[in-house]
């Protein structure tokens, strides 16, 4: 696993931050944009 940075508008994280905190567990910021980017490239 490689690391990145990436910057992103407050509005995103805070997005970001609301379906994190919709889930059951709750992931890590980190697991949530991994599960958020894998499920929009299989969707595509």
């Amino acid at each position: 696993m490689k690391l990145i940075g990436v910057r992103m508008p407050d509005e995103e994280i805070a997005a970001i931050d609301t379906w994190t905190a919709q889930q059951d567990p709750a992931p890590s910021r980190p697991e949530a944009l991994r599960t958020l980017a894998r499920t929009a490239l299989l969707t595509r």
